[in-house]
């Protein structure tokens, strides 16, 4: 039992501490971060790692965009399509690892940005309120690494119901 103000009060210090956990997670992310290697007896290269969630969105788009769109050599359509998807991946990881290579970081500065998906509930991004924020089709993520995603970002806003479908489509506009 409590007056409206102890209420808001004990809430607002359940927001606190919900955040300061959301941070912690965050923080996690960035010091587990590594990736080892090692050479396996045929020669072959084992490659290990582990990624804070908005790194890995970015590298799994990038593979999904170099298996779609990078011309392999010597492989036809029908080679492709009957090559399964995990060895695609690791063809497609080639791919990137020659293209950073050939192109070099200059590639990275300026223009559009990769495109990354982030469902986060209205009042959870401008209101501080608890509520869904996470990538699309990956983990959930604090509401501040949200945040800092839309900082100087192009932003589309979708309605949906509760079912998650679109109600509505609004234009891309920058976020500054």
């Amino acid at each position: 039992h409590g007056t409206a103000h102890h209420v808001e009060t004990i809430v607002r210090q359940y927001r606190r501490a919900t955040e300061a956990a959301e941070l912690s997670r965050e923080a996690q992310q960035q010091a587990g971060r590594s990736i080892t290697y090692h050479w396996d007896d045929d020669g072959s290269l084992v490659l290990k790692a582990r990624l804070p969630a908005e790194a890995g969105t970015l590298l799994l788009r990038a593979l999904e965009a170099a298996d779609a769109n990078a011309p392999l050599p010597d492989v036809s359509a029908e080679t492709r399509d009957a090559t399964p998807r995990t060895a695609r991946r690791a063809d497609a990881l080639g791919v990137l690892a020659e293209s950073f290579l050939k192109h070099g970081a200059e590639a990275l500065n300026g223009g559009e940005r990769q495109q990354i998906v982030v469902h986060v509930d209205y009042a959870t991004l401008r209101q501080h309120a608890s509520g869904r924020c996470e990538l699309d089709e990956g983990p959930a993520i604090p509401v501040e690494t949200a945040r800092r995603l839309g900082c100087d970002a192009s932003v589309v806003t979708i309605v949906e119901d509760g079912d998650g479908e679109p109600l509505d489509v609004g234009r891309r506009t920058r976020s500054i």
